[in-house]
């Protein structure tokens, strides 16, 4: 025997995140079918004009968000004088 004792005990690896991910998940899939089918009887193409509205938001939260990020290999290396 090594004498070490039992190996410490650090609680659930998962976290409370699949826990609380569950829920939101159901409540998209009962919630989105009922919001489509409602903009689907005011005007037919809602629905698509929201998400495409939805989107490029994302879009332009993404560009504005990563615009000044320097990506390595993008730009070739400043010559280098010697003298």
């Amino acid at each position: 025997m090594s004498g070490s004792g039992p190996a410490p005990y650090f609680g659930n690896s998962c976290g409370i995140a699949p826990a609380l991910g569950a829920p939101v998940r159901t409540g998209a899939h009962i919630g989105a079918p009922l919001l489509a089918g409602a903009t689907l009887r005011g005007a037919l193409g809602a629905p698509f004009l929201i998400a495409g509205a939805l989107k490029s938001v994302y879009d332009l939260g993404l560009y504005i968000l990563f615009r000044n990020v320097e990506v390595e290999g993008e730009r070739p290396p400043e010559p280098t004088t010697a003298g």
